[in-house]
């Protein structure tokens, strides 16, 4: 898999800091405390065929209010009830087959429990609904799930055709991702399908901090799960070493190198021996 195959990969999953033991024990969420937000991740100026498309974010009063991602996955406008992300209506995004997409965040005590996506305006509507699973203080699984209409959801209590994401850490960062598809029920939780599961291996992690981290944990979450599969978006740090594996398919690898300005946060990209960056970050500082 290409960077780029991985970046349009519907796009971006993790320092989340929870207390409990149990899965679903959680009773807070932070991230990371910082006076700049991201408002930028794109292809350097220098570059003549860059090989990822701009993503912009609008700041307003210390909030991401806004986010751009051009043509593969559109606009949105995020709302907020609080400190607490409430709704993101979206335009351009996967438009002609949607003309409506609204994301709605779901909460249980300020914790982040759902994200429910409505589909409207197009030939075939449907309901997708991301469950956020809690384990010894970080996300332990994400199971998303489709459905016809919200009658589908009260009503589909084996059937609902899923993917799941269980993770595994080291320390704040992930280590492993194993992906399944296969049926989710409320009442028996997600059964895996007979397809090989697939692997997203993370080493090599660098000590220079995740431009991402400067968003709420929702919004990581929503931009690594649900608008793309990008999931260490969710990471403290950026790993060098990405690893795909698939018995049906080809091992795939991915490297990177990062360089950083002097409080250590990543500002570019590249490819191992190129000081060319393939990307850049770019912060607003409050």
């Amino acid at each position: 898999m290409t960077f780029q195959k991985l970046f349009y990969l519907l796009f971006f999953v993790l320092l989340i800091s929870c207390t409990g033991g149990n899965e679903d024990d959680v009773t807070a969420t932070q991230n990371t405390v910082s006076n700049r937000i991201l408002k930028f991740y794109g292809p350097d100026p220098a570059l003549t065929t860059p090989i990822a498309q701009n993503q912009s974010f609008t700041i307003a009063n210390g909030k991401v209010t806004n986010y751009d991602f051009g043509a593969w996955a559109g606009k949105g406008e995020i709302f907020y009830s609080g400190n607490k992300i409430t709704k993101i209506i979206t335009s351009n995004y996967l438009t002609p087959v949607y003309s409506n997409v609204e994301f709605f965040f779901e909460y249980d005590n300020n914790v982040l429990k759902k994200i429910k996506g409505v589909y409207s305006g197009g030939t075939v509507e449907r309901i997708d609904v991301l469950r956020i699973f809690y384990e010894n203080s970080k996300i332990s699984r994400l199971v998303n799930s489709q459905y016809q209409d919200e009658y589908d959801i009260t009503t589909n209590n084996y059937n609902a055709l899923s993917r799941q994401y269980a993770f595994a850490y080291s320390g704040e960062n992930i280590a492993e991702i194993i992906q399944n598809i296969g049926y989710y029920s409320e009442a028996q939780g997600f059964s895996a399908g007979i397809n090989a599961p697939t692997r997203f291996i993370y080493e090599d992690y660098t000590d220079q901090k995740n431009p991402f981290s400067t968003f709420p944990v929702e919004l990581r979450v929503f931009l690594s799960s649900v608008i793309s599969t990008n999931f260490q978006i969710q990471c403290k740090n950026f790993p060098k070493k990405k690893t795909f594996k698939n018995p049906n398919y080809y091992d795939s690898v991915e490297q990177a190198e990062f360089k950083s300005d002097s409080e250590g946060w990543i500002i570019s990209e590249h490819e191992p021996n190129n000081p060319l960056a393939r990307a850049v970050f770019l912060y607003e500082i409050y």
